[in-house]
């Protein structure tokens, strides 16, 4: 019975109250991320109205990282142990796994460096339990919802909201 007490309090730990303390986006808030390559790229993304250029913004995350049940394999575990520098401009030049709220903060900044979205515009949102995201249960194969915390974003878009989680894919535009 203690073995089990250890690994629940453990789990807890590790999975729950160090990503919330050490982890952007959590406890600490982040910044926008403003450095050349960011400009440049969110230049590049940049469309006539705030609705293009957020779904330029979302597709370039959608097609460059990763997420979801990806989250299980242990090779993507080892950089949660990245500690110290949470800057993504390392992730902006390669492809594949990230984790989210690395995926929320490269898409935060990128719409914010395009001029068209405020600070104010973009809010991120947590959960320890991720057994319903935006009113939506996610499918079975996603173990990892029980495992970890998780974060997305709200943005408001002409009036609208949109809720917005790179990392599972889901992009859901609702009335205000």
């Amino acid at each position: 019975m203690e073995t089990i007490i250890y690994l629940i309090l453990v789990y807890i730990l590790v999975f729950k109250l160090v990503p919330f303390v050490i982890y952007p986006n959590y406890l600490l808030g982040s910044k926008v991320e403003n450095y050349p390559a960011m400009r440049r790229l969110s230049k590049r993304l940049t469309e006539r109205t705030r609705l293009e250029t957020f779904e330029n913004v979302y597709r370039y995350v959608k097609k460059n990282y990763s997420g979801g049940s990806e989250g299980l394999n242990p090779r993507n575990w080892l950089e949660l142990l990245n500690i110290g520098d949470f800057s993504t401009e390392s992730m902006l030049r390669r492809k594949g796994f990230v984790w989210c709220h690395n995926q929320n903060r490269i898409m935060r900044s990128l719409l914010i460096n395009t001029g068209k979205f405020k600070e104010e515009d973009i809010k991120v949102k947590y959960s320890f339990w991720q057994t319903k995201l935006l009113g939506k249960t996610r499918p079975s194969s996603y173990l990892w919802k029980w495992i970890a915390t998780h974060q997305w974003l709200e943005i408001k878009l002409n009036g609208k909201m949109v809720f917005v989680d790179p990392f599972y894919r889901i992009c859901d535009i609702r009335n205000s």
